[in-house]
């Protein structure tokens, strides 16, 4: 029989003690009989992040530079897998969200990334509609200027082949590092979008200021996406 190539899910944190044990609940409860590894790489969490983290035995690593492209970056040095996962502290994952990423590769051999879509988690049905609403927007606004699906930054998987072949992530952006990370992965292949990969995210990015999300949102995709340039000085607020 041949042997399942690994599987590597990667989680930055950073102070996500009150949601990151139901995020790694659901990732080591998959149904999948697939081989994967957990890394978590925590930047400067000054919580219980870690503690928590290591109890249910995932790879934790610990990174002294702050930044998600940085952790991401650090989480694919460490992995071990073919294929990387990355969703991030506040999210929970559907129990088939493994097996819908290794399917859309199966099923797209072409394919060197694939990306899906999110809900929100116990919110209200104002921002449940928002979401639902500027969601499909920003897919459609990407694809309007770039003719090719944009990576979700928490809930994307990319082949390790395919990130080393394009240098990995910007580690120097300080926001919308998925949708840069994109318009570099399409030179080397097909990013694939699913609504199998479905996950729940917390809504706490928005709630109580969705219009300086909005205007925070349009800015960077007129840097990042429009005009195609990394973002020098961090611009979504530290909801934290």
């Amino acid at each position: 029989m041949t042997q399942q190539p690994l599987v590597t899910i990667i989680v930055p944190t950073r102070n996500e003690e009150s949601v990151i044990e139901n995020c790694l609940r659901s990732l080591t409860n998959q149904t999948t009989e697939h081989p994967y590894e957990i890394i978590l790489v925590d930047t400067l969490s000054e919580d219980k992040t870690q503690e928590i983290a290591k109890k249910f035995g995932v790879k934790v690593i610990s990174d002294d530079r702050r930044g998600k492209p940085i952790a991401r970056q650090t989480g694919a040095d460490n992995a071990k897998g073919e294929i990387l996962c990355f969703t991030e502290a506040d999210c929970v994952v559907t129990e088939t969200w493994l097996s819908a990423i290794i399917s859309t590769f199966e099923t797209h051999p072409e394919a060197v990334a694939v990306t899906g879509i999110y809900t929100f988690i116990n919110s209200t049905w104002y921002y449940q509609l928002a979401v639902r609403t500027l969601l499909p927007l920003s897919v459609w606004i990407f694809w309007l200027f770039r003719r090719h699906h944009s990576l979700r930054a928490t809930n994307f998987a990319i082949r390790a082949s395919a990130l080393n072949e394009i240098g990995g992530f910007n580690t120097i952006t300080k926001e919308l590092d998925d949708a840069e990370l994109s318009m570099r992965v399409k030179d080397v292949g097909k990013i694939i979008f699913t609504t199998e990969m479905n996950i729940f995210t917390e809504d706490r990015r928005i709630r109580g200021r969705l219009l300086s999300f909005i205007k925070e949102f349009v800015s960077s995709v007129w840097v990042v996406v429009i005009r195609k340039k990394p973002m020098d000085d961090a611009v979504y607020e530290d909801v934290r």
